[in-house]
């Protein structure tokens, strides 16, 4: 049976949690174990209960068969906890994420230098400017951005990475195929092409208050840092993150503001009690990672800064340019739905009938085309261009 089909599974069973799968683990060498184990032998398992035996050795695969159905039909990945190609740092995570899904590239995640910048979603003009140069500098001195693609800082960081031609990777509180915020539907489709979309939640699952301290845990161990630019205190996702980063080592850095700002006590907070170093240029972060950028860049790299290549456009040129730019990409299939929702709005059976395709594959295709911003779903199976 497919080993990531096995993961799938096991990750996916009532009553079985990520220490329950560790110890698991500790004695069975493989999942491909795990599953032919008889309820005997997972019973003198620590954590396994009658109960977890029972649900184990029932070996019901129609929910992971449903799930892996739904990755391929996206165009999604799924990595593993034995895959090569599995993030180390999260095999450290208290609570390892077993199974990661993604959208995007297979990143080599052990050779990145990576920084994750969060803040507040409720950001001001100045956190965002702040966030939109630190984040741009960072990736014009080839550090990947991670961040969680919340609105405010999150959503500026990622932006200003890919405006200077750099790698970001925005782990998700939700399933791989759910884009929240759902305005954020057009940079979801560019981190895609740029870095990844990643999440160990399985398709379909909803952006619920519970998920986001799960989400936090991955952006601290992914990178080397994390750097807070605006957050209020006590009250912050971000400071969630900052927290777990601390308490696995890493660095975190936070950008001081006015005492008498809301949105910056829980910076000032961090570096004045919670073990934050002061962040005020991009040189404070780098400075820390003269090796990895020597390995990088070479021995002799000199950090670069200050240098805005990007332009604010009006909003109707940006979509316009946008739409354009995607179309040109789009395989025949997908060009000729869009062409065929640009004339009017249609209902999937229309669809399927016109292209001579199954509901199946007519709607695989029309949930790539509203990840990448260019239709929306209109309820009822009835869909339209974006415009």
């Amino acid at each position: 049976m497919d080993r990531k089909l096995l993961w799938i599974w096991l990750t996916t069973l009532e009553g079985i949690s990520s220490a329950k799968i560790g110890a698991l683990l500790e004695v069975f060498d493989t999942v491909e174990d795990i599953y032919r184990a008889d309820e005997e032998a997972l019973l003198r398992t620590a954590r396994i209960t009658q109960k977890d035996a029972q649900v184990i050795t029932a070996h019901d695969m129609r929910a992971a068969k449903k799930i892996m159905e739904r990755i391929l039909q996206i165009g999604a990945w799924v990595l593993t906890f034995d895959d090569a190609m599995y993030p180390s740092a999260l095999r450290e995570c208290d609570d390892i994420p077993y199974v990661l899904y993604g959208m995007g590239e297979i990143l080599p995640w052990d050779r990145l230098l990576s920084i994750t910048v969060v803040g507040t979603r409720d950001a001001t003009e100045y956190g965002l400017k702040f966030t939109e140069q630190l984040a741009y500098d960072l990736a014009q001195n080839g550090v990947t951005v991670i961040g969680g693609m919340a609105r405010g800082i999150d959503t500026a960081a990622h932006k200003a990475a890919l405006a200077a031609g750099g790698k970001t990777i925005a782990v998700l509180g939700c399933g791989i195929d759910v884009v929240y915020p759902a305005e954020n539907r057009r940079l979801y489709a560019q981190i895609i092409k740029n870095g990844a979309v990643i999440t160990e939640f399985v398709p379909g699952t909803k952006a619920i208050g519970t998920n986001f301290p799960r989400r936090n845990r991955i952006m601290a161990a992914l990178a080397a840092g994390t750097v807070v630019t605006e957050a209020p205190e006590n009250r912050s996702g971000a400071l969630i993150t900052a927290s777990k980063a601390l308490n696995m080592g890493k660095d975190v850095f936070a950008v001081p503001g006015d005492y008498n700002r809301f949105f910056s006590q829980g910076c000032n907070d961090l570096i004045q009690n919670g073990g934050a170093k002061l962040c005020k240029t991009v040189e404070d972060i780098l400075s820390e990672y003269t090796y990895q950028l020597a390995q990088l860049h070479g021995a002799d790299y000199k950090i670069r800064k200050g240098k805005r290549l990007f332009k604010k456009k009006a909003e109707t040129e940006k979509k316009a340019l946008f739409s354009q730019a995607q179309l040109q990409t789009l395989d025949e299939e997908s060009r000729e739905i869009v062409l065929l929702l640009a004339e009017k709005n249609r209902h999937i059976d229309e669809l399927c009938k016109t292209l001579n395709k199954d509901a199946g594959t007519v709607g695989a295709l029309l949930t790539m085309l509203e990840l990448s911003g260019l239709v929306d779903s209109l309820g009822g199976n009835n869909f339209s261009i974006h415009v």
